[in-house]
């Protein structure tokens, strides 16, 4: 976890220093990241927000992916990750989004 802490403060200093916004979009994280980058000091000024889209469906509800997309790449793949991005960044208003996606299993 101090990894995780340690890059989250890093990306916040750096999206102060540029006067950028962070928006995220996680799956398989379940909002970490977006909570890890909240507990620097400063971050509500580069950090709007986060779509928690753990289940497949929310990919779309919330990120605006294409089911069609998920269907035919899957949710663990590079083109869903991209669009969640997008769809975040979107939504959220931010100039940067990013995005994890994964599948946990046994």
């Amino acid at each position: 976890m101090a990894d995780l802490q340690s890059v989250s403060a890093e990306v916040v200093r750096v999206f102060l220093a540029k006067n950028l916004t962070l928006g995220t979009a996680e799956s398989l994280t379940g909002g970490m990241i977006a909570a890890t980058m909240v507990e620097v000091p400063g971050a509500s000024a580069a950090v709007r927000g986060g779509l928690v889209t753990y289940q497949t469906d929310t990919k779309t509800i919330l990120a605006g992916v294409p089911a069609e997309v998920i269907d035919q790449y899957d949710v663990v793949s590079a083109e869903v990750a991209i669009l969640m991005a997008k769809g975040a960044r979107e939504r959220l208003g931010t100039d940067i989004a990013v995005s994890a996606t994964g599948l946990a299993g046994p």
